[in-house]
């Protein structure tokens, strides 16, 4: 039993040689460790005298072309000058001053054209004011239309109608049961004052066919529309010879 136990003993101790063979490995590590660190100084050393000596060579190249080629490019450009630029002769300032401009002749203003006459509507009482119904089944109508417009080509402002103004005025008139126009109120001016006076001395001198109630004649307001047209006259044809 003593022996076995001996036996097992000794075969797990380790032995001499495997004792010196593990003892080695820190140095070799430790030395391969130290050549990795020489090799990557050395290496860095290299790129510091490669950046050294191209810093270096540029510098010289700069100073070469410094010395050598910016005198050949500046003395080139100074000494060829465009042989037209030397015969431009300027005037001296006093004589460029005393340079009087030419005569302007101004045109004469032409001739102002008549202004028209300005429009100015008449005054009227309400606007909004509308007479009142007064039943009837027939409305009045107007008998002397003819005669009407004579009068109102008379009574045209001699002014406005030389200066082709018209217009359009609008009359309330209220016809009596004789049919004679009693009341006149402007309704809608035209504008101009002397067309809507016209146009009120044109109403008084209508005449109508009163208005009818189951067959009675009554007064009534009725709206009438006059209107001022300019016409130019026709160019009478010479007689033959």
């Amino acid at each position: 039993m003593s022996d076995e136990k001996a036996a097992s003993e000794s075969e797990n101790q380790p032995s001499p040689g495997r004792k010196r063979r593990f003892a080695g490995w820190p140095a070799r590590l430790i030395g391969s460790l130290q050549e990795l660190e020489n090799a990557i100084t050395r290496e860095h050393a290299g790129y510091k005298k490669a950046l050294r000596l191209g810093v270096a060579v540029s510098l010289l190249v700069h100073v070469l072309a410094l010395i050598f080629v910016l005198p050949h490019i500046t003395g080139r450009v100074s000494r060829n000058i465009h042989p037209e630029l030397e015969l431009v002769v300027l005037p001296p300032a006093e004589e460029a001053f005393s340079l009087t401009p030419p005569a302007v002749e101004v045109p004469a203003p032409p001739t102002p054209m008549p202004r028209p006459a300005l429009p100015r509507p008449a005054d009227i009482e309400d606007p909004d004011w509308v007479p009142p119904f007064i039943p009837h089944d027939t409305p009045p109508r107007l008998v002397n239309s003819e005669e009407v417009v004579r009068i109102l080509q008379e009574r045209y402002p001699v002014d406005l109608r030389d200066e082709g103004v018209g217009g359009v005025v609008l009359l309330w008139v209220f016809v009596d049961s004789s049919g004679t126009p009693t009341k006149l109120q402007l309704r809608q001016s035209s504008g101009y004052d002397g067309l809507d006076q016209a146009a009120q001395s044109v109403g008084q001198e209508m005449k109508f066919r009163p208005a009818l109630n189951q067959d009675q004649p009554v007064g009534v307001w009725v709206a009438q529309q006059i209107r001022f047209e300019f016409q130019p006259a026709e160019p009478q044809e010479e007689a033959e010879g």
